[in-house]
């Protein structure tokens, strides 16, 4: 599993333990549910579900990261999005399309209110991390949970004893956005600097 819900086990020394989650909080209930999975799409994507937990109700708008995070179809770059409103029965289920980035809050709008799912609610200086293994290596996402930007400045794994490549755009991340990095060793422990403090990630392994 992707999503990393992270624990303060040490706030003088500044260091967390991660463990996996994919169980989102969520607001006041707007007779739904919301569940995010990998994709099925090559690359490193999610897919939103969206499933009615009432008789009937319309969808009327879907709002991932607070409008940062592009849609994918195909050989298209950005998906157009789907068409709405649209309607759900009891236990129908919609799905909404693969994410370019970690859906880490999801506001859905129906006929029946308003409702918000969020992910990964525990963070230190506005970061959450998670890791996952690849063929002769490991990915590392960092996902900003700032609300304005938040600055990369320096990420160091495994006290600098581990080798890695960055893939990403840019350092300067808007809110859900990620940096992504690509390790040859295990990270068990992962220091990163931002222009909101330093903060060191460990995986009990």
């Amino acid at each position: 599993m992707r999503a990393i819900a992270i624990i303060l086990i040490a706030a003088i020394a500044g260091v967390v333990a991660v463990s996996v989650s994919t169980k989102p909080a969520k607001s006041k209930d707007a007779g739904l549910s919301v569940s995010k999975n990998d994709s099925p799409a090559p690359g490193n994507m999610w897919r939103l579900t969206i499933t009615g937990r009432v008789d009937s109700l319309m969808i009327e708008n879907v709002i991932v990261n607070r409008g940062h995070c592009s849609r994918w179809l195909g050989s298209s770059k950005v998906e157009e999005l789907p068409r709405l409103p649209h309607p759900l029965k009891f236990g129908q289920a919609f799905e909404y399309g693969n994410y370019l980035c970690d859906p880490i809050e999801v506001q859905v709008t129906t006929d029946h209110g308003s409702q918000t799912f969020t992910w990964d609610a525990f963070t230190q200086n506005s970061l959450s991390v998670w890791k996952t293994p690849k063929v002769g290596a490991w990915q590392l996402v960092l996902t900003s949970r700032a609300d304005d930007s938040l600055a990369i400045k320096t990420v160091v794994v495994n006290r600098g004893q581990c080798r890695f490549a960055a893939i990403h755009d840019s350092e300067l991340l808007k809110f859900g956005q990620r940096y992504i990095l690509i390790t040859y060793c295990n990270p068990i422990e992962v220091q990163v600097t931002t222009d909101h403090g330093s903060s060191t990630f460990t995986w009990n392994e």
